[in-house]
């Protein structure tokens, strides 16, 4: 035996259904972004309907955030990835939101929140300069420097780099765990 549901509408007997747009998310956090560099944030939308729906989005706010992705179509019963991305060209609260707009009747607007800060960090290095003093030919001598990250933000140290003297060799070592 075979079972067919239908909706029906009064004029013309059938209809297409209607497209379900569900967001598990109304806030995106960026927490603390260092300025000059950018941090990508992405969610799932789901289409739960039984036709296709159709998207559009813009970005209201702070201008350091930019849509990178977002699909036109969603189709029924399925997800699709969203993605959003703060790039601080200064320092301070980053406050913005993502409109999205769609054909579903019931949801046609809706805003994810965007939050975030951009930072930046300070290096502090004690002492400045080393002075070794004198050194026999073949010997050595180590002397501590500290490196401390200041301000806000995660400081990341990428290069170290010695003034360069072809007569002297150099070499460091960052204790354990860092």
């Amino acid at each position: 035996m075979l079972l067919l549901v239908l909706a029906c509408t009064s004029e013309t007997g059938l209809t297409e259904g209607e497209p379900e747009l569900v967001l598990e998310v109304s806030q995106l956090d960026f927490d603390e972004v260092v300025v000059g560099s950018q941090v990508t944030l992405s969610f799932e939308l789901k289409n739960t309907g039984i036709a296709p729906l159709q998207l559009g989005g813009e970005i209201s706010g702070h201008s350091g955030y930019a849509l990178v992705e977002l699909p036109s179509v969603v189709q029924p019963r399925s997800s699709d990835s969203v993605s959003v991305r703060l790039a601080p060209t200064e320092v301070g609260e980053a406050l913005g939101g993502l409109v999205l707009s769609s054909d579903d009747p019931d949801h046609e607007t809706v805003t994810v929140e965007l939050t975030g800060e951009g930072v930046e960090p300070r290096i502090d290095v004690d002492p400045e300069s080393l002075w070794f003093g004198d050194i026999p030919v073949g010997g050595s001598s180590a002397l501590p420097v500290d490196i401390v990250a200041r301000g806000q933000g995660r400081l990341r140290l990428d290069t170290l780099q010695f003034a360069e003297d072809e007569d002297q060799a150099f070499s460091f070592e960052l204790p354990e765990g860092v």
